[in-house]
């Protein structure tokens, strides 16, 4: 079991359905670090067809270097379909994944470089969209030049589970056009409580997002003493100019 940390209310699913999407994340995450594994061996046998290359001729040395090249972009590439398809048998959606590497030591000549390579891999539930899954990864390995890897050790994982906004929807419009330096850590929690309610309604259709709306600003209303929810509540009337087909589903005037 890796650890899995959940940063929303629990409130938001059922202890039912979030116990069925930690053991799916830990089966999830299983896959990918197997998935990893063989992505490590297959660029190890690259950086040796690498090396191997540097006794070729020049001419066939940059014939050689192209394909070795192609195989690599190849390999890449790969990882989209392998994360995608063992996503899909654990009722998940591949979204897309991010590596960073950093060098930890510059050993001398003749010894390995140690690096660490940390990687982001991201999913959405099948069932529940507005829930993302982030899995994390923490290698480390040892190369004699950049590309060619000795060996590689996965030695930490770690989930995160997160509210993510539609692409382009009113709640991800709603987060850009609230200025975040006005809310304060007290207020915080509450805010974002309103705000997953919202990224959660508008998952489920146009007349719930509507409904969450007109809740959200009656909240508001009521704590208008606190001048966080005033900067929150004139971000959200702004958003709902943004989108008149859920302006037309909201009486204003009984909010305004």
């Amino acid at each position: 079991m890796i650890p899995i940390e959940v940063e929303f209310p629990s409130g938001i699913i059922s202890p039912e359905k979030m116990e069925d999407i930690k053991n799916r994340v830990n089966n999830l995450a299983e896959e990918v670090k197997n998935i990893l594994e063989e992505f490590s061996r297959e660029i190890e046998e690259i950086g040796k067809r690498y090396e191997e290359a540097k006794q070729l001729p020049e001419e066939e040395y940059e014939e050689e270097i192209s394909r070795i090249e192609e195989i690599e972009q190849n390999l890449y590439f790969s990882l989209d379909e392998k994360f995608h398809s063992k996503a899909r048998e654990l009722s998940f959606k591949y979204v897309d994944y991010k590596i960073d590497s950093v060098c930890l030591m510059n050993c001398p000549m003749g010894i390995p470089n140690i690096w660490r390579d940390y990687w982001e891999i991201i999913f959405t539930d099948e069932q529940m969209e507005y829930i993302r899954v982030v899995i994390s990864v923490s290698a480390q390995n040892y190369r004699e030049i950049s590309i060619t890897k000795s060996y590689t050790f996965y030695d930490d994982m770690s989930a995160t589970l997160m509210l993510s906004t539609k692409e382009g929807g009113f709640a991800e419009r709603l987060m850009d056009n609230i200025d975040w330096n006005y809310i304060r850590d007290t207020w915080y929690p509450s805010i974002m409580s309103m705000m997953y309610d919202i990224i959660v309604a508008e998952y489920k259709g146009l007349d719930e997002l509507a409904q969450a709306i007109e809740d959200v600003i009656k909240q508001l209303k009521q704590g208008f003493w606190i001048y966080d929810y005033m900067h929150v509540y004139r971000a959200l009337l702004t958003t709902i100019e943004e989108f008149p087909e859920i302006k037309e589903k909201i009486k204003l005037e009984e909010y305004t």
